[in-house]
């Protein structure tokens, strides 16, 4: 058995915000997704790192993530990742490497798929995920 450790490290340097706070497992193809507070990070099986995505750059600093779930259909096309947070709204997101130039190896990175914000006068946050149907 084989036993990996998972943090979300800058250099070679683990600190708190290294921690991991979030993880969701795709039972189909073994991906881990892993939310920590600066990053989400998508690993294989054997815990490499494949994408990154800062949450800097895309995330409302006030909304905090709270679920995070693979969509496990075996017939999907394409893998996706729902993320819910604080202010009620959960994006869809894929991975792929269709951004990276021709010239150059391909980096994955994450994608936004769509968007499911609440009604305007809701207060709701989204504090659970599930995919369910055929």
């Amino acid at each position: 058995m084989e036993v990996q450790s998972i943090w979300h490290v800058e250099g070679n340097i683990r600190s708190e915000s290294a921690s991991v706070d979030l993880v969701a497992i795709n039972e189909s193809t073994g991906c881990i997704a892993t939310w920590s507070a600066h990053y989400l990070w998508l690993h294989t099986i054997t815990a490499r790192p494949i994408a990154k995505l800062d949450l800097s750059l895309t995330c409302d600093p006030t909304s905090q993530v709270s679920p995070i779930a693979f969509h496990k259909h075996e017939y999907s096309p394409l893998g996706i990742l729902a993320m819910g947070d604080g202010q009620g709204s959960v994006t869809l997101c894929t991975w792929n490497t269709d951004g990276a130039p021709q010239d150059t190896n391909a980096q994955w990175e994450f994608v936004e798929v769509r968007r499911l914000s609440p009604e305007h006068d809701s207060s709701a946050a989204v504090t659970a995920l599930k995919f369910s149907g055929y």
